[in-house]
């Protein structure tokens, strides 16, 4: 499990892509964790190459459509299931095979579960 704050570097912003469900976290240090969506724990995934810096790196993310956030838990996810509905990256409540009005699929979806 890789660590998101240090006394050496800070946790900058949490990340999700809508389309895809890859959850990400960008690092002071240019490190990029990958969050494990069953463990719920981030692990290094990659870095930035050297002069690259993390602020800038985060806005092109979200230019390109990524949005804050992180995926759910393995029991958020459970829970949902037994509820019938469930969320989207974006926050919306939707059917668990569903797409909100802004185009983003279920987590369910995403996730591979249904």
């Amino acid at each position: 499990m890789a660590k998101l704050n240090s006394k050496n570097f800070k946790l900058l912003a949490k990340l999700i892509h809508p389309k895809t469900g890859l959850s990400i976290a960008v690092r002071s240090d240019g490190r990029i964790l990958r969050k494990n969506w069953v463990s719920g724990q981030y692990k290094r995934w990659k870095r930035l190459k050297e002069g690259v810096d993390p602020h800038k790196f985060i806005e092109d993310l979200k230019a390109q459509g990524w949005i804050e956030g992180t995926a759910p838990t393995w029991q958020t996810v459970q829970r949902w299931v037994s509820q019938g509905k469930a969320r989207t990256p974006c926050g919306c409540w939707v059917e668990p095979d569903g797409e909100c009005q802004h185009g983003n699929k279920s987590w369910l979806v995403l996730l591979g579960m249904i």
